[in-house]
Parts: C-alpha cells; sequence; structure tokens
C-alpha cells in the first residue's frame, strides 16, 4: 500500500487530520505497512492563518490528488486551499473569499460540472457562501445565501449529506 493510498484510507477514516489550535493544520500519514501498533511519520506544519475551525477533502484541481479547504471561523472572510502533489505534501494556502465567519464548510459538485465546488457556513453574517469550481484549483468569487440564523457545522454536514447522487455511486 504505497503513501497516497493510505492518506485516501485515513481521510476517509477522518483519524488522519487534525487541526491544530494557532493557525497550523497538521497532517500525519501512516507509513506504508503499518501493523496494528499504531504509529505515525513526523507531522508537516501548514500555515492557514489564525484559528482554522474546519477542514474537508477534495480535488478542486482535477489531477486526481487529494487537496484540502480549511475555514477560518474567527474574524475572518475566507477559505484556505491547500492543493496536495500525492505524495503527503500541500502547497501553500491559496486564499479564496467567503461571507464573514466561515466556521463550517462542506465540498462537492453543486452545479454537474465536474468541478469541486465549496459552501462555507458563515456564522456571524447569517448566510452561506457557495464557491463555485473552475477545475483549475481556483474558484469564482462567492455568491452568498441568507439563513435563517448563524449557520453552523451542523447544518453544513446535513447539507453534505443531502446532495443529489447524480452518479448513481453514492458519493
Amino acid at each position: 500500500m504505497n503513501a497516497v493510498s493510505v492518506m485516501r484510507s485515513c481521510v476517509k477514516r477522518r483519524r488522519s487530520l487534525m487541526i491544530g489550535a494557532a493557525a497550523t493544520l497538521l497532517i500525519a500519514l501512516m507509513p506504508a505497512g503499518a501493523s496494528a501498533i499504531l504509529s505515525f511519520a513526523p507531522h508537516a506544519d501548514y500555515n492557514v492563518a489564525s484559528h482554522p475551525s474546519a477542514v474537508e477533502v477534495g480535488d478542486f484541481n482535477g489531477d486526481g490528488k487529494l487537496d484540502l479547504a480549511v475555514s477560518r471561523g474567527l474574524a475572518s472572510n475566507f477559505v484556505a486551499v491547500l492543493l496536495g502533489n500525492g505524495a503527503g505534501s500541500f502547497t501553500a494556502s491559496t486564499y479564496f473569499a467567503t461571507d464573514s465567519q466561515p466556521n463550517a464548510l462542506a465540498v462537492g459538485d453543486l452545479n454537474d460540472d465536474g468541478a469541486q465546488d465549496i459552501v462555507t457556513a458563515n456564522y456571524v453574517a447569517n448566510d452561506v457562501s457557495v464557491l463555485l469550481g473552475t477545475g483549475a484549483g481556483t474558484f469564482a468569487p462567492p455568491r452568498n445565501f441568507g439563513t435563517a440564523r448563524q449557520p453552523d457545522g451542523g447544518r453544513a454536514r446535513r447539507l453534505r449529506q443531502r446532495r443529489p447522487d447524480r452518479r448513481g455511486d453514492r458519493r
């Protein structure tokens, strides 16, 4: 089992991703051939600004390698995207605008164009931002849609669970 397949397996189980307390995203990959004894390779730090609040995995540039989207919940108005190289490391963060205080996010192909899109739940702004992906690792300016009051992560998780299964593959 190579490092990429181990990462995909771990990410699916959400065991390998941890968000650091002060602006650092920590990623630890289990070494290939690991047994029942849990041990991890040294972690890598990636700057995503202060107070990261949520992380999601997607393929934002269409290269078949896992990329990360990180929302920064406290006093911010952007989401950080880190493009993966397939070997367990990522590019420096690229920031994309959202509305005020995105504290949760979801990833999926919302407009069925084959490119991954990002939705953020913006707590202070009382709305959600939809960032439509271009398929090249960038996103169109956000479209904001009002919500009743202060959307949170629970609502974003339900949104992700309800998205239509257009391909019939239960993803």
